[in-house]
């Protein structure tokens, strides 16, 4: 476990989307009985080998996905 209260501003969104790639569900415990389903990072590409590319930031749309490793909101 990190010490980030949100999963998406730290290395357990790495870990997710290895999961995921691989086909393995993950969940996010959100707070004691409550949980959600995993999605994969709206940029990262998943390649033939199940291996996961993440672009530049200057290589991403101007206005990151709601919840994405760039949202700072």
């Amino acid at each position: 476990m990190c010490a980030e209260a949100v999963w998406w501003r730290c290395h357990r969104r790495i870990i997710t989307d290895y999961l995921l790639a691989r086909g393995i569900e993950a969940r996010h415990i959100m707070a004691p009985g409550r949980d959600e389903a995993a999605k994969l990072t709206p940029f990262a590409v998943v390649r033939d080998d199940n291996h996961i590319d993440y672009p530049r930031q200057q290589d991403l749309p101007s206005e990151p996905p709601p919840g994405s490793l760039f949202d700072v909101t």
